[in-house]
């Protein structure tokens, strides 16, 4: 039984706010929120969501309104010199604005929500804003481990000025849960990433939702045997770590399976906002670079990749590319870093860090090819960990006597 103000009033609706949720979503949070959130609708009247420059309604999960906002998110360089001087988070310097504070907090007042729900723990200061904070439910949803997540940070950065930022976003977030742990609940994804919580405010109140995934409508296609063997990754490309991850895989990876598939092998990368180290990253290795592309061009990628990659150097949590992947019927290629939250990895896919194995790997898939019958197994694995089951195991969590 959690020890909270209040359960959820199952016939009052929702409200979530997530500065960072742009649309198409290729974030894992951004998917996450989207996905969970709309699909916990079902079990409520409505779930309102204040996203970055959007305001969605969603009704027995599908959206049924959705209203523009403007709302000039601050730019990187912005984000850290405020971090720096307010001794602050620089999650919250970058998304929580004026502008997003303003739609929130008037919707915060309204009295007719029965939960709120705040991704990421910068969310928190717009939560103790509500004039009914202490009668009404709080959730967080944390996405990962953030003291794990900023220490990685940290030792990966070799800007000064990067590293401090990693310290202070670190300091500022074990404040927050120390100071409102026992005031909110966190939804984590993992136990791991709870026990990272626990280290730092033991008492904490929390809760484990593992990550879903869509089921897409469309089958996915064979591969033949000896055919063309197409890579695909996916991720917004303005952040670091799957930076980190494309440039450890064009060092690490690339080169072997390059020299063993020649031109049979090719390699997409697709995701929103792609830097310039990004950019110039796939003009070397000679990738074929999709920029922002829309959800149908990605479901396309994904109906004709061999395999999707998850070359993380380093990484927190369980990674929901991986479930997309299968739900596609795509096997993956991963490193040992990418929790998989799977009972057991599928005979396609394969999670190690040993360039020698993977291309071994791909030589014994690329032989047999993978019928329909193949990509098929690997959606119905996929199917045990719809978004709506999470939503259902959320909503049972908040309802129980």
């Amino acid at each position: 039984m959690l020890d909270l103000p209040q359960r959820l009033d199952s016939r009052k609706p929702c409200l979530v706010l997530a500065p960072h949720l742009v649309f198409p979503t290729r974030t894992g949070s951004n998917i996450a929120i989207y996905q969970r959130w709309s699909a916990f609708s079902r079990f409520v009247p409505y779930v309102d969501i204040i996203g970055q420059n959007t305001i969605s309604r969603y009704e027995d999960g599908e959206a049924t309104q959705t209203t523009p906002y403007t709302n000039p998110v601050r730019t990187k360089k912005q984000a850290a010199l405020r971090t720096v001087l307010k001794r602050s988070q620089y999650q919250l310097e970058k998304f929580v604005t004026p502008e997003f504070s303003t739609e929130a907090e008037k919707r915060i007042a309204d009295p007719d929500y029965g939960l709120i729900v705040g991704s990421y723990l910068y969310s928190v200061p717009m939560l103790q804003k509500d004039p009914l904070s202490g009668t009404r439910l709080h959730l967080v949803e944390t996405h990962n481990d953030d003291f794990k997540w900023y220490r990685t940070l940290r030792k990966a950065a070799t800007n000064p000025l990067a590293k401090l930022i990693a310290r202070m976003s670190e300091q500022w977030t074990a404040g927050i849960v120390q100071e409102c742990g026992d005031e909110i609940l966190l939804s984590h994804v993992t136990e791991t990433d709870c026990e990272g919580y626990a280290a730092v405010a033991p008492n904490h109140q929390s809760i484990i939702t593992p990550i879903g995934v869509a089921i897409p409508d469309r089958l996915p296609l064979a591969q033949p045997p000896q055919g063309d063997i197409r890579l695909l990754f996916v991720g917004s490309l303005g952040v670091m770590m799957n930076a980190d991850a494309l440039a450890f895989f064009g060092k690490t990876y690339y080169p072997v399976l390059r020299d063993h598939f020649g031109d049979k092998l090719s390699m997409d990368v697709v995701g929103n906002s792609p830097s310039e180290t990004v950019k110039r990253m796939c003009e070397t290795h000679g990738w074929n670079l999709h920029p922002n592309a829309p959800d149908e061009q990605l479901h396309e990628l994904l109906r004709i990749a061999s395999f999707t990659l998850l070359p993380f150097e380093y990484a927190t949590g369980a990674k929901l590319k991986l479930l997309e992947s299968i739900a596609h019927g795509v096997p993956f290629l991963a490193t040992s870093h990418v929790l998989a939250q799977l009972d057991a990895i599928p005979p396609s896919c394969l999670l190690t860090n040993d360039p020698k194995d993977w291309s071994a790997h791909v030589q014994t898939i690329h032989e047999k090819g993978q019928s329909i019958k193949d990509r098929l197994e690997l959606v119905e694995i996929a199917k045990q960990h719809s978004w709506e089951a999470s939503a259902r195991g959320v909503f049972e969590h908040l309802t129980q006597g």
